[in-house]
């Protein structure tokens, strides 16, 4: 009896560890297949690479003959852009067309205001046979890193790579003691850092015109297109937009980040 048991026994464990090994083989087997999938769809589409502003910044140093892409629009880039950088708006009509004349021999770095549009062109000219290299946060993030913009137009002088090009700087929008001299109320004072391009932007502007009537008596809004005014965008670290700053008596007494609602900006301003 207890001879029979073992062999039960044994018959059964056997029984199972094939099955553990049937499974075993099939996950390893549908793990190369999908692995597999993976690189033939990073290679269609080309290697992603998103870099910081530093390691952006030291690698496109390293390849004199790169491409800078700054793909905001035409107002965007005369506002303040990268030195050397060339400009194809992303959301050109002829986009596509105009990026098709950079040689697919150079790597191209390109870049927007915070990263969307630059991811965007970046993937089209993956799959065009581009090899690219993204700015992760854009021009925003590469300010707030303490790295310079120029403004103006660029005259190109040869290739339109990095290292090449010469600059006419034009001053833009107001200087920190303009501002600093906005805040001298007694008022409390709201900052809306905003963009034309930013939808969250345009969305409050409505209401912000209201509250700004509403609460005339106790409330001064003072909106801030960071295009226009960059260098006051990189003055008070403008990384994502919109962006709310609160001063009373001149100093800082709030900060906020993104949409919010009328009446949840409304309260939150009467606390302050």
């Amino acid at each position: 009896m207890i001879a029979v048991c073992i062999s039960h026994f044994n018959r059964y464990h056997v029984k199972q560890n094939r099955n553990w090994l049937t499974l075993f083989f099939l996950f390893v087997g549908t793990l190369s297949i999908a692995t597999s999938c993976a690189k033939e769809s990073g290679a269609a589409g080309g290697q992603e690479t998103v870099l910081n502003a530093v390691e952006f910044n030291n690698e496109f140093i390293k390849h004199k003959e790169a491409v800078l892409l700054d793909v905001r629009t035409p107002e965007e880039f005369v506002g303040g852009h990268i030195k050397s950088a060339v400009n194809i708006d992303y959301n050109g009509a002829d986009f596509k067309s105009n990026a098709n004349k950079i040689a697919k021999d150079k790597p191209v770095y390109i870049y927007c205001r915070s990263g969307s549009r630059s991811a965007a062109a970046a993937k089209i000219m993956r799959t065009d046979g581009y090899n690219v290299i993204e700015l992760n946060g854009g021009i925003m993030k590469w300010q707030a890193s303490g790295f310079p913009v120029v403004t103006g137009v660029e005259v190109e002088n040869g290739d339109s790579g990095m290292n090449g090009g010469s600059v006419i700087d034009n001053e833009s929008g107001m200087n920190i003691v303009q501002f600093n001299k906005l805040l001298e109320t007694p008022k409390l004072v709201l900052v809306d850092f905003n963009a034309v391009w930013c939808g969250p932007c345009k969305r409050m502007e409505p209401f912000l015109k209201q509250l700004s009537t509403e609460m005339s008596s106790t409330l001064e809004i003072i909106r801030i297109d960071v295009d226009e005014n960059p260098s006051i965008a990189t003055a008070k670290n403008i990384e994502a937009l919109p962006t709310f700053h609160a001063y009373k008596n001149g100093k800082l007494v709030w900060q906020g980040l993104g949409y919010m609602s009328k009446n949840q900006l409304q309260k939150k301003l009467k606390t302050l």
